[in-house]
């Protein structure tokens, strides 16, 4: 008689299928922080696996979407840039005025600045105003249209296919740009390579250390909801402080200032969920119909997990001030 025939053997059956799972929840491939080989597999997003990093606890996406796929993801027809004005003098200066007063904080003179990912151009146009020698570099083309329109230098590319020279520029920005990056490694490497000596970098992108994102994991494995804290698969990176600091300084960077935002509406929370993101696009897409009827069985999700979330999300910010924590990291890093 086979030993799963009997009734412990069962048992062992159970256990070596449980054994083979847990198995494959395990990733070995090289962490692009701290190079780490062993990581957990911690949630799914839109059908896309997300793994932590034992060590540094790098959190990324694997295996990433195609080049189609992720082009895709930005193109004119998609929900991200769906609320850019086409008169950049109506946006705000709110981050042109934070931005230039930590680079004159930090001693840096106006000179040339590149913000790479710039969409419309919001920010290098206010900053145009104040000084700068601007540029951006930006791979949606609806948005790098309304860039040009408002005389700025923008051109349509990815980051790593820039023109630029090495030397170029006194000041690169990467404001919620790092995490959509399929390789930060090149990206990084790239940045320094374009910046003059003593120049200065400018990360900000989502903290996966915040209490919000650490309490919400467990309760959305739990009741197999997605986590609300990803933005996967158009963040293919979430970063914790630790993992950017070790990054910086492989690639020749040293950090003058860091800080940790808070900044995050309960609103944007649950639009990481993806619901507000297809209500959007289904809007447009009915725009002579206001209020479409295919939005609205989205409703009742959004309620349920407001109420869910609400909660942690609110204890969060709670613990994140008491603990000088935030669901932003801010880096200014200048090239050695």
């Amino acid at each position: 008689m086979n030993i799963y025939q009997w009734p412990i053997g069962s048992l062992l059956k159970k256990f070596k299928k449980l054994k083979s799972n847990h198995i494959k929840m395990i990733l070995e491939k090289k962490c692009e922080c701290c190079e780490n080989i062993l990581h957990n597999k911690v949630a799914m997003k839109r059908g896309f696996n997300l793994y932590r990093c034992n060590s540094c606890g790098l959190i990324f996406v694997w295996p990433q979407p195609s080049e189609k796929v992720f082009l895709s993801l930005y193109s004119s027809s998609d929900g991200y840039y769906l609320d850019t004005p086409a008169d950049l003098s109506l946006t705000s200066s709110a981050r042109a005025d934070v931005v230039d007063k930590l680079l004159r904080s930090a001693g840096i003179k106006k000179g040339s600045f590149l913000d790479v990912g710039c969409a419309s151009g919001a920010l290098i146009f206010h900053l145009k105003e104040k000084g700068w020698d601007v540029s951006g570099i930006e791979i949606n083309s609806g948005a790098v249209q309304i860039a040009q329109k408002n005389n700025l230098q923008v051109i349509e590319k990815k980051f790593q296919n820039h023109p630029y020279e090495n030397g170029t520029f006194d000041v690169i920005h990467m404001g919620d740009v790092i995490e959509h990056c399929d390789s930060p490694n090149q990206v990084l490497s790239i940045a320094h390579a374009l910046l003059k000596k003593s120049g200065a970098l400018i990360l900000r992108t989502p903290n996966a250390d915040c209490s919000f994102a650490q309490r919400s994991l467990p309760v959305a494995k739990f009741l197999r909801l997605p986590w609300p804290h990803s933005e996967a698969p158009y963040h293919l990176f979430d970063f914790t402080v630790n993992s950017l600091r070790i990054l910086l300084e492989k690639h020749g960077f040293e950090i003058s200032h860091i800080d940790c935002e808070r900044t995050s509406r309960f609103a944007y929370i649950i639009g990481g969920m993806g619901y507000f993101d297809e209500m959007k696009r289904r809007i447009k897409k009915n725009y002579q119909k206001k209020y479409s009827l295919s939005t609205l069985r989205y409703a009742p999700r959004i309620i349920l997990l407001s109420t869910i979330f609400a909660p942690i999300f609110f204890a969060g910010k709670i613990t994140d001030k008491y603990n000088k924590k935030g669901n932003v990291i801010n880096i200014l890093a200048k090239r050695l």
